[in-house]
């Protein structure tokens, strides 16, 4: 079976997954509890094979919130 060129386009030697984490931290003050939405930046990080959705949350925090 032969494929076109189009068909092939999206195709890939090795996985390719295009997964990114998204974060909500809570964090209580002793008065009233906070909440940080971290919203996906310019700059979005994809989880790689060999890394842990933990690792990928550091990465994106550390990209669009460290200044």
């Amino acid at each position: 079976m032969n494929k076109t060129d189009e068909e092939l386009k999206y195709c890939y030697r090795y996985p390719h997954p295009s997964v990114t984490t998204d974060c909500v931290i809570f964090g209580f003050d002793g008065t009233k509890l906070r909440v940080l939405l971290v919203q996906r930046g310019i700059l979005e990080h994809f989880i790689k094979d060999d890394e842990s959705h933990i690792v990928c949350l550091a990465c994106e925090l550390l990209q669009n919130y460290d200044k």
